[in-house]
């Protein structure tokens, strides 16, 4: 959603552009017009912008601000394009200022398509439509909705004209389809630079489908808390931190799964762009397993691009439920990707009431996203059964 959101932005500002080269010259008399392109283009640094089909009814305030009303403004298709090659590091390529010559407001504006091209990437959203107030001050964009391949996006955000054009507002993404349904919010603030969010929201069961929901809607019982809270870097990689918490995270509210409630805190740092590099870390606490204390940490690294397969590195984990541990070590997402594991429980009843004994084992997972082969690099089963 962070750079469904970054694209979005762009949006407004393109259409704030296109308008002011139609404005005419400023005037203490009332004027109205229609106006009409049937294509615009304008460079700013590292972005390419191309409207195509636009048209925009119009009058000037009679008034002494002198304020510009848009009452509707129309284009077939906003074409951005991004390119890194221009980019220079440490250099955000934001402008000083925002200068109008005089206030505007947009009532309805409307793009049928939006086609964001970077790289060999081609991002596109539909029906974009928002509202937009703007002066010498701040630029204030509101209902703005747009399909995205995330699915339905809505942002409301306030920006100050001058770099490094503080911000603040809300974000939110619906998508209805998916095997995973969601409907989430975030608060958003910072600047252009650096873009700070904070998010909670719900897990749940619905319909047969596990489902995140808005903090508040009582749509079904909850199967555990979310929040997140962070920030992510507007330029150069893209650098991001986020912390995130499960709280009450309650298995059997997701269907056949033992009672159990667990805490989890997650931290992830690292960069996005031009390839992800992320490290993820966990722990547990205050957490039980069928009335066991459960306890576990552990990191991993994620590598890749957004057209590969994600790569998990340096993975290292352990877990213990009462007296019984598990620990892993290794890598996954290439052919020659293994994890080690060690195993060691000495008393397999804490696992439930059906297991009694004890178990020991060790051995090495070969693991690749299409197929999975177990080598047992060493096997020792001092005692196990299962009660009948």
């Amino acid at each position: 959603m962070l750079r469904c959101n970054q694209y979005l932005r762009l949006i407004g500002l393109a259409m704030l552009f296109c308008l002011l080269s139609m404005m005419p010259a400023r005037g203490d008399m009332s004027i109205s017009a229609t106006s009409s392109l049937d294509t615009f283009s304008i460079d700013l640094e590292g972005i390419h912008l191309k409207l195509e089909k636009l048209e925009a009814r119009w009058q000037l305030s009679p008034f002494g601000d002198s304020k510009m009303l848009v009452d509707k403004v129309r284009a077939k298709r906003l074409i951005i394009t991004v390119n890194n090659s221009t980019k220079k590091t440490g250099n955000s390529g934001l402008p000083e200022r925002i200068k109008l010559p005089f206030p505007i407001s947009i009532r309805q504006a409307e793009v049928a398509e939006l086609l964001v091209i970077n790289g060999e990437t081609t991002r596109t959203f539909s029906k974009v439509k928002f509202e937009l107030d703007a002066d010498t001050k701040s630029i204030h964009l509101s209902q703005l909705n747009a399909g995205t391949p995330w699915g339905e996006a809505a942002i409301s955000l306030k920006m100050e004209t001058t770099e490094p054009f503080a911000l603040s507002g809300v974000a939110s993404i619906k998508q209805t389809v998916h095997s995973m349904p969601y409907d989430v919010k975030a608060k958003l603030s910072g600047d252009l630079n650096s873009l700070q969010f904070e998010s909670t929201m719900m897990l749940a069961k619905l319909d047969g489908k596990f489902s995140l929901y808005q903090d508040g809607e009582n749509k079904a019982s909850p199967a555990a808390l979310i929040s997140a809270k962070g920030k992510v870097g507007l330029s150069d990689n893209y650098q991001i931190l986020m912390n995130a918490s499960i709280t009450e995270l309650r298995p059997e509210r997701l269907g056949n799964y033992p009672a159990a409630k667990l805490n989890i805190d997650t931290t992830l740092e690292g960069q996005l762009s031009p390839e992800a590099n992320i490290e993820l870390q966990f722990a547990t606490h205050d957490s039980q397993w069928q009335n066991q204390t459960l306890t576990g940490s552990g990191k991993l690294q994620l590598v890749g691009t957004s057209n590969q397969t994600p790569k998990i590195r340096n993975i290292d984990f352990q877990v213990a439920l009462a007296n019984n541990n598990i620990k892993a070590n290794g890598s996954l997402g290439k052919t020659d990707s293994r994890i080690a594991w060690q195993a060691d429980f000495p008393d397999l009843g804490k696992l439930g009431s059906d297991y009694a004994g004890t178990a020991r084992a060790e051995g090495t997972l070969a693991v690749s996203y299409t197929h999975l082969d177990v080598y047992k690099r060493q096997l020792k089963w001092l005692t196990a059964s299962k009660l009948q």
